[in-house]
């Protein structure tokens, strides 16, 4: 399967890489890499504004090493809840946003440049 072609920010393109390239996904084993399996995952779905849980999380979630492929799998999924690959649903969807934006961005340049 080949990568598109889109501008985007360097962590969706990462996890867009990993998703597309090597077809990583939670049936081929890489959520038993994941440092969170050792742990109660309240954390991971704690309640809105429980920072201090959401903090706790989100440190694990740095020294995992498949921190990269959770990310791309919540990405892909449109994840709604919890903390994965180290990003709140909230900061996924403004990652999702900001990706949009560029890929439309980078479109509008496209055509410019066709025009001219």
């Amino acid at each position: 399967m080949s990568t598109p072609t889109t501008t985007m920010s360097e962590p969706v393109r990462l996890a867009a890489d990993i998703l597309l390239d090597e077809q990583l996904d939670a049936s081929e084993g890489w959520t038993n890499l994941a440092e969170c399996r050792q742990y109660n995952g309240d954390d991971w779905y704690a309640e809105r504004g429980d920072m201090l849980a959401t903090a706790r999380a989100k440190r694990i979630c740095g020294g995992c090493e498949v921190v990269t492929q959770c990310l791309a799998y919540a990405l892909d999924r449109h994840e709604p809840h919890g903390v994965w690959g180290g990003l709140t649903a909230a900061q996924r969807t403004r990652l999702l946003r900001a990706q949009r934006k560029a890929v439309a961005s980078a479109g509008e340049r496209d055509t410019s440049r066709a025009a001219s």
